[in-house]
Parts: C-alpha cells; structure tokens; sequence
C-alpha cells in the first residue's frame, strides 16, 4: 500500500516531487540572500573597496596565490553601485550574471504565481532532472581556471 500521495495530487509538491517554490523556509532563504546582496551594497558605497587593505585580502589569494571565484566581486559590486557596469566586468565576470539569477531566485521564492505562469504542464513535457549546484560548481572551476592562466584577461 503506497501511503504517499503522487507528486501532482498535492499542490505543494512539485513535479519531480520536491517542494515547489514559494514555501515559508525559501522565502526567509530568498529574504537572506536579498539582504546580503543590498547589505553588500550599502558597505561597499561606505566603505572603498579599491583602497588597498579597506576589507582585508582574498584567502585563496593569500594562501595559495590564486584568484578564486568571488575575487573582484566587492570592488565590481562597488563599481555597479556607482553605475560603472564595464568595471563591474572587469573585477569579475561572473558578478552581474550571479546577482540576476540571484535577485530572480529570490523574487520566485515569493511570488510563486508568477512562476507558476512559467511552468509547462507535465503531460506536454517530460522534464529533465538538473543538477544545478554542479553545473555551478563547473562553472566557477573553470572560470578559476581561466582566470588564473597567465596573461588572462579575467584575472581582477
């Protein structure tokens, strides 16, 4: 006897059975990011992340001598902060895309309709299982590895 419901009976539960967004603990998640992102914001206009030592040094770069993923990403977010998108890019590349997919994550975590109106109906479309934290994690070796190369263009 199968005492779990199928995954399209409860409105909670999503199609590949894990729940959909929009629950109370995403959204104090989404609310967690949203407040680090502007928090970042707020201390990167009050404090001058160009000056060197003003929020100490990376410690990738300092105990093994490479650029990591997030290097460049508090004087890229000063740069946006003050509207200098192409110096933005040039502290670090992923920063802009990072903080789109972030700040989007976050507003469907409280605002489940509008996700919702994205979805296409399981009986049109099988969906495939994606493992984003791997395809993430992919994403920022390779852009470790990238930028670390000598004479790169993606180094901060």
């Amino acid at each position: 006897m199968n005492l779990h419901p199928p995954a399209e009976a409860s409105p909670a539960i999503g199609l590949l059975g894990k729940q959909r967004n929009g629950s109370s603990t995403q959204r104090v998640q989404a609310g967690a990011v949203l407040l680090v992102v502007v928090g970042t914001a707020v201390a990167v206009t009050l404090r001058d992340p160009h000056e060197p030592g003003s929020f100490g040094i990376c410690p990738s770069l300092l105990l093994f001598g490479i650029h990591c993923p997030g290097c460049g990403t508090l004087r890229g977010m000063a740069d946006l902060t003050s509207g200098e998108v192409a110096g933005t890019v040039g502290h670090n590349l992923l920063l802009v895309p990072m903080l789109v997919a972030l700040v989007a994550w976050a507003l469907l975590q409280w605002f489940p309709k509008v996700e919702a109106k994205f979805r296409v109906q399981a009986s049109r479309f099988r969906p495939t299982r994606v493992n984003v934290p791997l395809i993430v994690g992919v994403v920022f070796l390779v852009f470790t590895v990238l930028r670390n190369l000598p004479g790169s263009g993606l180094a901060p």
